[in-house]
This record gives C-alpha cells, sequence and structure tokens, in this order.
C-alpha cells in the first residue's frame, strides 16, 4: 500500500527569514521525489494564512500562502518561521490559536529561527530544552527564564518539539526529519544537491563567533567562546580562567600573544559589537540595549561606545540605514 505524504505546515511570522524557510522546505522538497522533479510525493506542504494576503519576508520578498487556515486540516509537521525582533514578533490571533491548539494536541512542531520566541511568548515550551541563536541567547533568557534555552547545538529535539537555531542548521534538521520517515539514503540525496555536509544526528554544534575562528589557541578559543556567551552577565576574568584550567596571568599572556588585546579589552569589544547589532537591527531603547550587553549604567554604555565607533548611540542608529549590519 502507497504511504501517503507527510504533511509540512508552514507558519511565517512578519518579516519572516527566509533562509531558513527556504532551506528547510527545499530539503524536503528535494528529498520528496525522485530525479528533482519536485512533485510531492514523499512529502507535501502548506504555508499557512488567515487571510490569503502575501506574507513579506525581512529581505521585503514577500511569499503568497497556499493554504486558509482550517482548525479542522491536521498536518504531520507544524513549522513556526520566527523573523526579526524588531518587529516585536507576533503572529495574528487567529494563527496564534491554531498554533497553540496544534501544540497541546502534541502535534510534532519545529521552531526555526526566531520561532522558538513565538512559542515562549504564549507560555507553551516552558520545561523545554530550545536551540537559540547564539545572537539572541542573552535576550532569550532574560524574556523566558523558565524556558530551558541552549546555543550550544544546531538544533534540539525535546518531546514533540523541534528547535533550530537557524542559518544552515535548518537543512541538517530537515535532514534528519527526513531520515526518521525515508531514511538515511534519502537524506543525504537532500542535502548533497544542496551541497550540505550530512549530518542528521542533532550533535552539531553552532559555528562559534567568527573572531574565535581567527585564533589557534585552544584555550584561546574557550575563553573567546565563553565570554561571547556571557555578554549579558560578564564573568570575571579569573572565573572564565578557572573553567578553562588556566591561572589569571596565564590566559592573559595567551590572550596578548594571540589578539594582542588583554581578555577584559575583548570582553568590552564583544559586548560593544553585540549592541551595535541590537541597535541596528532592533527598535530596542538605548538602555535596554546597555542591559542585554552587560553595563552597568547606561551612562557607562554610552561612553564606552562613543569611544569605540567614535558616535553615540543615538547617532549611530540615526545613520544605520547609510551602515552595513555588522558581521
Amino acid at each position: 500500500m502507497k504511504q501517503a505524504p507527510i504533511s509540512l505546515g508552514f507558519i511565517l511570522a512578519p518579516e519572516f527569514t527566509l533562509s531558513a524557510f527556504s532551506n528547510f522546505l527545499d530539503a524536503f522538497r528535494l528529498a520528496s521525489d525522485d530525479g528533482d522533479a519536485s512533485r510531492q510525493i514523499r512529502f507535501k506542504w502548506d504555508v499557512i494564512s488567515p487571510n490569503g494576503h502575501y506574507i513579506k519576508s525581512s529581505t521585503g520578498i514577500e511569499v503568497l500562502p497556499t493554504a486558509k487556515l482550517d482548525s479542522e486540516v491536521h498536518y504531520d509537521y507544524l513549522i513556526v518561521v520566527g523573523g526579526v525582533l524588531r518587529s516585536h514578533l507576533h503572529l495574528d490571533e487567529d494563527l496564534t490559536r491554531f498554533m497553540k491548539h496544534h501544540f497541546i494536541q502534541k502535534t510534532p512542531m519545529v521552531a526555526l529561527c526566531t520561532g522558538t520566541f513565538l512559542l515562549a511568548k504564549e507560555q507553551l515550551i516552558n520545561g523545554f530544552q530550545v536551540s537559540v541563536n547564539w545572537f539572541h541567547i542573552n535576550h532569550f533568557k532574560h524574556e523566558y527564564p523558565l524556558v530551558d534555552a541552549s546555543c550550544d547545538q544546531l538544533y534540539i529535539h525535546d518531546r514533540h518539539l523541534y528547535s533550530c537555531a537557524g542559518g544552515v542548521g535548518v537543512a541538517q534538521l530537515a535532514a534528519h526529519l527526513i531520515a526518521l520517515h525515508y531514511g538515511r539514503e534519502i537524506a543525504e540525496k537532500s542535502l548533497r544537491i544542496m551541497i550540505e555536509d550530512v549530518k542528521p544526528d542533532g550533535k552539531n554544534k553552532q559555528p562559534s563567533p567568527i573572531l574565535v575562528n581567527r585564533v589557534n589557541n585552544p584555550y584561546v578559543k574557550s575563553a573567546m567562546s565563553i565570554i561571547e556567551k556571557n555578554l549579558k552577565d560578564p564573568l570575571p576574568i579569573d572565573a572564565i580562567a578557572k573553567r578553562i584550567d588556566l591561572s589569571t596571568r596565564q590566559l592573559e599572556r595567551l590572550f596578548l600573544a594571540e589578539t594582542n588585546i588583554t581578555p577584559t579589552a575583548y570582553s568590552l569589544k564583544a559586548r560593544l559589537n553585540l549592541a551595535l547589532k541590537y541597535l541596528l537591527n532592533t527598535d530596542y531603547s538605548v538602555n535596554h540595549i546597555a542591559q542585554e550587553t552587560g553595563f552597568i549604567s547606561s551612562s557607562h554604555f554610552s561612553k564606552a561606545f562613543r569611544k569605540e565607533y567614535n558616535l553615540s548611540a543615538t547617532e549611530m542608529r540615526k545613520k544605520s540605514s547609510c551602515l552595513p549590519i555588522p558581521e
């Protein structure tokens, strides 16, 4: 007897992340049929909308929904694709109700990118372990302390929820789900066409912040990773040294040799870099950004920011339309 296609229902947040949606879906498209003919044989999918209006991504490109919201329709997987946080991430009330109903009914659900924020906002995932992008981890933990958020793995499976930090991880998660239903060979075929490494085992790590990849010393790498993961609540350098079994003096000496700056200076630069990203990508107040990046006061933050960028935070934001988003 022919197996019925596995159905996927996509909920796209306003200003959703186009790459997360397209890479996840394309992995299933390639696995759904043989010969790259794009027929919905093994899998079928819909983009769900309560009104049929185009949904704009963060790139400005719009996607036309393929199915009207229907509470009687069941999907094997419901995929929630998040978007940029500057738009005060939210869903239409009918979509939110639909999402909550399916989550409570234990429909397998996938949260991509900042989709975890949408679920956490509705208090659906308290006590769940979820994967959050390292860029958003401090904000997420601050807003939703009852959720066990991690920025170590690309994706995490906890009960009926799959969560993914975004980026290349969405294709890896798609491969994992494809392999569950149709085996590793079909999953590998899909990712080979997408020119992705096949590691559908759920143990892949999120990439380290870019500066970590510019050093060779393993102790310095470890210290940098610890600093980057604690930007909201910076750790004393002696505590970081203790975690990696070095003395403070040894760590400072290795750091200087590798980067020409001290661990303290690196921590400050990392926090200011995160602050700049918040300024250019969110509408958070300067006071809130100071708190989210571990500064003891707004005045301390403002002084450090001006020294680093030769502009005040407010001036930088006004010029943001002319500036590239920092990597």
